[in-house]
């Protein structure tokens, strides 16, 4: 899913895992122009974490679900 955001200005993303669907994460990031959400595997989401770190977005705390 993308959203088109106006007014947004820091670069970050958030990680959680998601209780009721075993293996899967949720992974959000917002720029300067959208967020976007998506589901992804635990692994995936490790590896997308350290890529938006060097891209230098900044890590939110993880939503409870």
């Amino acid at each position: 899913m993308t959203i088109e955001v106006t007014g947004v200005s820091p670069k970050t993303f958030r990680v959680y895992k998601r209780i009721h669907f075993a293996g899967l994460c949720s992974f959000e990031y917002t720029d300067d122009k959208k967020e976007v959400m998506f589901q992804v595997s635990l692994h995936g989401a490790v590896e997308l974490r350290e890529h938006f770190l060097k891209l230098g977005y900044t890590e939110l705390a993880p939503k409870i679900r």
